[in-house]
């Protein structure tokens, strides 16, 4: 159930980092590869409706991630970097 109260976070920074980890599988991790990077086989197109954002939105979003260089954007993919400190983004919401 904390999947959707994620979507819920009115921080649009801090929902978009709570929905990354979950489909990195990295929100609730623990041990030794909770905070290894993880790619998420997702399109540009589909990761801000598994955002519950728009498009417009999501993309400003990413790009701030990049360059604080917690995501890289792949070809339908993108790579959580940072697992710890996008965590850190998700909690402020």
């Amino acid at each position: 159930m904390q999947g959707a109260a994620d979507l819920l976070i009115r921080n649009a920074s801090a929902r978009c980092a709570a929905a990354l980890l979950r489909l990195a599988g990295r929100r609730w991790a623990s041990g030794p590869d909770a905070d290894a990077p993880s790619e998420i086989p997702a399109s540009q197109t589909e990761l801000p409706m598994l955002c519950n954002f728009s498009r417009n939105t999501f993309s400003r979003v990413l790009k701030e991630f990049a360059r604080r260089r917690l995501v890289t954007p792949g070809y339908k993919s993108l790579t959580v970097n940072d697992p710890a400190r996008l965590r850190d983004v998700a909690n402020v919401g």
